[in-house]
């Protein structure tokens, strides 16, 4: 995946740290080249979808929180929180869907 995403047009956005992340996907695909091949670009769109996704959500003011877990974890956990804002039981059941056992 790191070897991947090092060719991948990222959603530019005014935080974050770029070069921080290409510097770890540099790291971590230590010298592989990934084929161009159809897994490449499902995981191309896949990156610009969470991206463009995530970008937009900061953008709003939704928050998002980190649970050390995958992008798409950190995601739905995000739009979990904003979706059972008041509700606590629904809340404590949604939760308990990204807590690593």
């Amino acid at each position: 995946m790191a070897a991947h995403r090092l060719g991948f047009t990222r959603v530019p956005a005014p935080y974050g740290d770029p070069a921080a992340d290409d510097a770890l996907a540099t790291d971590v695909a230590a010298g592989r080249e990934a084929p161009l091949n159809r897994m490449h670009d499902y995981l191309a769109a896949r990156t610009s979808f969470f991206d463009r996704v995530v970008v937009a959500a900061i953008d709003r003011g939704v928050p998002l929180m980190e649970q050390s877990h995958t992008e798409i974890a950190r995601c739905f956990a995000g739009l979990a929180q904003e979706l059972t804002r008041n509700d606590v039981e629904t809340k404590r059941a949604t939760w308990s869907l990204f807590k690593t056992v």
